[in-house]
């Protein structure tokens, strides 16, 4: 929703597992060394564009907030 009023945004995955977001989901399936080595990475990019003293520039018109979401 933030994109169609001109908000940036930006949406990360490593892909869903069979469980994921089932009730059968449970911690014994999450794959912690993966889970740290993303959360760095989001850390190290989040810091990365937070330092560059500017803010970032959205290089395509913004949507209009009526109409249906493109895939």
């Amino acid at each position: 929703m933030y994109a169609r009023y001109g908000i940036p945004v930006v949406f990360m995955s490593t892909g869903a597992y069979r469980d994921d977001n089932q009730r059968t989901d449970e911690a014994q399936y999450v794959d912690y060394g993966k889970l740290t080595r993303v959360t760095e990475f989001v850390h190290g990019l989040v810091n990365a564009v937070r330092s560059l003293g500017q803010r970032l520039l959205v290089d395509g018109p913004i949507p209009e907030p009526d109409a249906p979401c493109q895939p």
